[in-house]
């Protein structure tokens, strides 16, 4: 029982670090990136962030200050570049996502939908 325990508690550590690689990854050196691909995880992992920062945005309720203007500049601006990027990975030009800016619940969808599995025209498979 113990070893079981040790094994999760070393996998959901694994998790951890990787998902903050991905996100240390997504939000400077392809933070301004519209030529690669983005797979599911990078993907969720952005999309809980920029949630997360905007709980405590409105927690702290940051009206008054002048960092309420720039988070939706930031993130209008890295949200564009992760959608082409995820968009790539399913083969999709990134133009959908104007179709994307219309309904927003079908970037909810992009959470769950498989990339391709192999190279395509956008590039390698993320990692």
């Amino acid at each position: 029982m113990k070893t079981l325990f040790q094994s999760i508690i070393l996998k959901s550590v694994d998790l951890l670090f990787e998902s903050m690689g991905l996100l240390f990854d997504a939000l400077t050196t392809k933070s301004l990136d519209f030529n690669s691909r983005a797979s599911r995880k990078e993907y969720n992992v952005c999309l809980v962030f920029w949630s997360i920062v905007y709980l405590v945005a409105m927690r702290y309720n940051w009206q008054e200050k002048l960092i309420l203007i720039w988070i939706p500049i930031v993130y209008l601006l890295f949200s564009i570049a992760l959608l082409s990027r995820r968009l790539h990975d399913l083969n999709w030009r990134g133009w959908w996502q104007l179709s994307l800016w219309l309904f927003p619940i079908s970037g909810i969808i992009l959470c769950f939908l498989k990339g391709t599995s192999e190279a395509n025209r956008f590039g390698d498979v993320p990692k």
